[in-house]
């Protein structure tokens, strides 16, 4: 069944639904996609204080630019998350709090959270503590006192750990900011996401992301025919310049149908350079 028609002119860089206004477009779409999150690249920077919004994450959840996170995290962190595929094997328990430690360990290793509402005032303090071998927790740190990282992948690590089977949950450039062992372990996350039946479309430019989805097909975490990858390169004949795009599978041992010009070459076209 085709919800909407598009129609599409070349001389512009958008198609258009044929037949509905924007509202009723939006209404159609929603009324059988009930739940679409999206989680764009330009997230919230590293702030102590995020403001309240009850209606923002009753509706949003965690914001198009990640703005709700954090005060959802305040308001749930208790709360047991949706999907227990998501829990991280070093977890003791599956509270939303909990998850989002474990996973945000990965990026930043020994890292606790705290987010707390201040009495009194529409916001939501955020700071951060770390662990110190046999000494405890380290005292606070400010968001603006820490790696950037923290607080561009809180959002990401948030939306996947929020998300249910059924859902669809879009994101813009998961990796930024990120070291690349940290970029593995989003993708891990993603993944696991994923095959609990979680629709995850991610837009990413990051080798490390698509090579931790291919682990996890290898390793099982998700069939390999659940798995779409989409390489898009730029092709330019003497009438046009227009998106090629190159519709790659990846089998259960995590080997790709294609290799395009330019996927996954740069680290070794980089490493001969060196010998």
């Amino acid at each position: 069944m085709h919800l909407l028609d598009f129609q599409c002119d070349a001389q512009k860089d958008y198609v258009k639904p044929v037949g509905f206004d924007k509202s009723s477009t939006i209404e159609i779409i929603f009324k059988h996609i009930p739940a679409v999150y999206y989680l764009a690249a330009s997230r919230v920077y590293p702030q102590t204080l995020h403001l309240k919004s009850r209606s923002g994450i009753e509706k949003y959840r965690f914001g198009i630019h990640g703005e709700h996170a954090v005060f959802f995290l305040a308001q749930h962190g208790a709360d047991d998350i949706n999907n227990e595929a998501l829990k991280h094997p070093k977890s003791n328990t599956t509270t939303l709090k909990d998850q989002a430690n474990a996973w945000m360990g990965e990026i930043s290793p020994g890292i606790r959270l705290n987010a707390e509402e201040i009495k009194g005032a529409d916001a939501v303090k955020l700071d951060m503590q770390y662990l110190q071998p046999s000494r405890g927790y380290t005292n606070r740190f400010k968001p603006t006192h820490v790696g950037l990282g923290i607080s561009y992948s809180l959002p990401v690590v948030m939306a996947l750990l929020t998300s249910k089977p059924g859902e669809i949950l879009l994101i813009d450039s998961p990796e930024s900011n990120l070291h690349p062992s940290a970029q593995v372990a989003i993708g891990r996350l993603a993944s696991l996401a994923a095959a609990s039946g979680v629709q995850v479309i991610l837009e990413t430019h990051s080798d490390h992301i698509v090579n931790s989805v291919r682990v996890a097909c290898k390793e099982n975490c998700i069939a390999s025919n659940n798995v779409a990858l989409f390489y898009f390169d730029r092709e330019t004949t003497k009438r046009e310049q227009y998106a090629h795009i190159h519709d790659i599978d990846i089998d259960s041992n995590g080997e790709l149908s294609d290799y395009p010009d330019n996927l996954l070459t740069e680290w070794s076209s980089q490493l001969l350079k060196l010998m």
